[in-house]
């Protein structure tokens, strides 16, 4: 992929992702730029794939590039974003496809995979990781979240509010208090404080500062998502840490949960505790193994499917790290913040 593909991409991917829109968004040819070629290490590792059908561009894939550590050494991951192709069964696709088989890959994975790529995924050699292919839902204020979905009127609001806030002193009885406090805290201390949670994952991306800042800062780019804001758990040696975005109507959308091995329940806790005291009608986030137990017992918590999580490579040692739930992948190392998910309608 060139910049000169940009124009053909940029139709392709509004007329596949974005039907309903009428024309083309100005600034996304900007934002897919600095998002795949213009990275901290000017996107090395990044860019993406394109194939034609006939003159025109037939199929496309960008990548996102990631570093991680892998049982000790640095590699350049990728993350295989927005796969297009013009027609379901072109050779176009089908040459893209063959390109990403495991064998050529040291790692390649994506968090928003079709069924349909899935599959694709299954025949090039690649691992469908079904946890991390669940979102948890918790709503907080279930009657108000049933009347916004129903689109009932905002007179009767008040009427849900009662309600959920009797709904709310039974679930409190229920979940205990959380033990741990939490604070407010700012990108760059929560980017420091990060990558000490996952340094117990075999296989993690290593979220060097100037890397994970940038993420960040793209991240909180994404206004439909909302405002992403940041907390440490725990006093002058921090439990965990965690992120999430603050949208509209007490939606939220967590980023990532991260804790030190053994207090994954704890940094659960206190979050679950800010959500509900913040007015939360519905928080979402990804449901990574290793913080299953913990958010399986919460009052209002169910699991739901978002999209297949798949991972292609050639190394056996990652392989062996994928089956034993010995990887960290999705939230921050993952597509979920990208305003190509949420934004451009």
């Amino acid at each position: 992929m060139v910049k000169a593909d940009f124009p053909a991409i940029e139709q392709m991917f509004f007329s596949i992702f974005r039907p309903r829109r009428k024309q083309a968004d100005p600034a996304f040819i900007g934002y897919f730029e600095r998002l795949f070629f213009s990275g901290p290490d000017g996107g090395a590792g990044g860019g993406g794939l394109v194939s034609q059908d006939g003159a025109a561009i037939g199929s496309a894939v960008a990548f996102l590039p990631i570093t991680y550590v892998a049982h000790g050494r640095e590699l350049t991951a990728r993350l295989a974003c927005a796969f297009m192709s013009s027609t379901r069964q072109s050779r176009a696709a089908a040459r893209v496809v063959l390109s990403l088989r495991a064998r050529g890959q040291d790692m390649l994975f994506t968090d928003s995979a079709s069924p349909v790529s899935a599959g694709h995924w299954s025949a090039i050699g690649g691992i469908v990781l079904p946890v991390n292919s669940l979102d948890w839902q918790c709503r907080f204020r279930p009657l108000s979240y049933g009347a916004r979905r129903l689109g009932l009127p905002p007179l009767l609001d008040p009427v849900w509010n009662v309600l959920d806030r009797l709904v709310a002193r039974r679930r409190r009885s229920q979940s205990g208090a959380a033990t741990v406090a939490d604070s407010e805290i700012d990108l760059a201390h929560y980017a420091g404080l990060a990558p000490q949670m996952i340094a117990h994952f075999a296989v993690r991306p290593k979220w060097d500062r100037a890397e994970m800042e940038w993420q960040l800062r793209l991240a909180s780019e994404n206004r439909r998502l909302g405002r992403l804001r940041f907390f440490a758990v725990g006093g002058a040696q921090p439990l965990g840490c965690y992120a999430y975005f603050t949208g509209e109507r007490g939606s939220v959308r967590v980023l990532d949960v991260l804790a030190r091995p053994g207090h994954e329940a704890a940094v659960v806790a206190a979050l679950y505790r800010r959500l509900a005291a913040e007015g939360t009608t519905e928080a979402r986030g990804a449901a990574h193994p290793h913080l299953l137990a913990a958010l399986s017992p919460l009052p209002g918590m169910r699991f739901r499917h978002r999209a297949f999580t798949c991972l292609a490579t050639r190394h056996q040692d990652i392989a062996q790290a994928v089956a034993h739930n010995d990887i960290y992948i999705g939230g921050l190392a993952g597509e979920s913040w990208s305003r190509l998910m949420t934004d451009f309608f």
